[in-house]
């Protein structure tokens, strides 16, 4: 750790008029006497917990810390089967559109910035250079190689540890790893390189060899040649030589795709709450901070479970008649300025803003609807703070959850599709004073309770909103 290099960030941290300083200090202080592997990938909702931080204060300032330089952010590509780091890449327009192949699983990964998208934090190289050296031990390279976030059963953990992962050996360039076991008719072995994304299929017939086999491969830049062998069934010997310019870890694992499936649908393994790339495009902070990432024209990602609130302003255009352009300009600012702390302090982001309406994005429906309520209530109290009727203006607001298509649009990240399309209509159907939730939303976890709890009167109707095919249930909250 360089010290006097992260006491300068931490400084430079501290200078941020949002920051709090004695935040800023401990952050300092716990960086300073962590070890290697808890500056690795951090997760800051694990950070925030085992530190006793709030947990959208430390966000900030894990994302001030990368604009200048003390973190650098990584989006890590997480198999939701093993709990693999299959990827880990230093910009979101790095991430492949469609799916990623994890191939210790041998499966196909469909990308979501919801639920596979892993954003982790480590010290910038100019802060600390953690050299961990994942060929030190098997769980050295376990552990650099898969989430931290990710935890199997107690049955999966004994199944792998006994039965499946058969060996664990390293190889250096230009030498040769030799593997020697005994095969049964119909079995099936893979030896696998996480880190070059290639493996080797064994499949044994059922045949038996008259002598014991030797089956040379060689593992190069491109995978293994060759990559898929059928053998006869009895004693082997593997020589895979490498040609590759670094140290490889190459394990050896028995097949048995049926047990496995079994022990996943009947001990599921589970995985700790972490920072997902939804979560980071629909931080205030980060899109404040870190507007353009040099997106492509064409860059486009899935995002599931994203709750999109549009809101409008009624009675803007009779202020300006009634009361002049300085009173009406600044009451119209007043507006966007009690919005967007709205947005901000319950975890959304605002995307952009569209005359008098803004659009914003929540990572979950219940922070959208609390932040619509604090709008409503906002904008009640900045009516009345305004000391004439002539001066009233009112707030429409409509939310809806579901699926989105993260897009480049005029440099800046947009969401795109029916959700969205479905948000901004359901808004069409408020007066002022209303918030509109679609049935998605109202279903969510918390939602009534909030609705009783601020003795919201809830009405369901049925709407037909343009552009969507089937009748919507929308429900009226004044």
């Amino acid at each position: 750790m360089n010290q006097s290099a992260l006491k300068q960030k931490i400084k430079a941290l501290a200078a941020f008029p949002e920051s709090d300083p004695e935040q800023v200090e401990r952050l300092g202080q716990i960086m300073a006497e962590a070890d290697t592997w808890d500056l690795f990938r951090i997760n800051p909702l694990r950070f925030a917990e085992t530190h006793g931080f709030e947990t959208s204060s430390l966000l900030d300032l894990f994302v001030r810390g990368a604009k200048i330089g003390l973190f650098d952010f990584e989006w890590n590509m997480i198999c939701p089967v093993c709990g693999g780091v299959v990827h880990t890449l230093p910009a979101i327009y790095d991430i492949p559109k469609n799916n990623f192949h994890c191939t210790l699983c041998d499966v196909d990964v469909p990308t979501d910035l919801d639920s596979q998208i892993e954003v982790s934090f480590s010290p910038s190289r100019a802060i600390s250079d953690l050299a961990i050296n994942p060929y030190v031990s098997f769980e050295n390279y376990w552990r650099y190689y898969f989430s931290d976030n990710f935890s199997w059963s107690s049955e999966i953990q004994d199944y792998m540890e006994n039965e499946e992962v058969k060996h664990f050996t390293i190889v250096e360039p230009d030498d040769t790893a030799q593997m020697s076991f005994h095969t049964e008719p119909g079995q099936l072995f893979r030896v696998v390189c996480i880190e070059y994304h290639t493996a080797l299929k064994l499949q044994f017939t059922a045949d038996l060899a008259e002598a014991p086999q030797i089956v040379d491969a060689d593992l190069l830049t491109s995978g293994f040649s060759p990559n898929t062998l059928e053998l006869p069934a009895g004693d082997v010997t593997i020589n895979v030589r490498s040609h590759l310019p670094y140290l490889a870890g190459l394990t050896r694992l028995f097949v048995d795709s049926p047990r496995m499936e079994c022990l996943l649908d009947s001990h599921p393994p589970v995985m700790a709450p972490y920072f997902t790339g939804k979560m980071l495009l629909n931080h205030q902070t980060f899109r404040d901070l870190f507007r353009v990432q040099n997106l492509p024209y064409d860059f486009r990602l899935k995002v599931s479970n994203i709750t999109i609130l549009f809101t409008d302003m009624k009675g803007s255009t009779e202020l300006y008649d009634s009361s002049g352009d300085m009173v009406a300009y600044s009451l119209v600012q007043k507006h966007f300025e009690l919005l967007s702390a709205s947005v901000r302090t319950h975890s959304g982001a605002v995307i952009k803003t569209m005359g008098d309406a803004i659009m914003a994005s929540f990572s979950n429906p219940l922070d959208g609807f609390v932040a619509a309520t604090e709008m409503m209530e906002q904008m009640e109290q900045m009516n009345r703070e305004s000391g004439a009727e002539a001066h009233e203006v009112g707030l429409k607001v409509g939310l809806h959850t579901g699926t989105a298509i993260a897009v480049n649009a005029n440099e800046t990240l947009d969401y795109f599709g029916q959700t969205v399309n479905i948000a901004a209509r359901v808004q069409g159907l408020a007066q002022a004073g209303e918030i509109w939730i679609t049935q998605p939303v109202y279903e969510n976890e918390g939602i009534s309770d909030i609705i009783s709890g601020r003795a919201y009167h809830l009405e369901q109707k049925i709407a037909v909103l343009k552009g969507v095919s089937e009748n919507a249930t929308v429900y009226r909250c004044t």
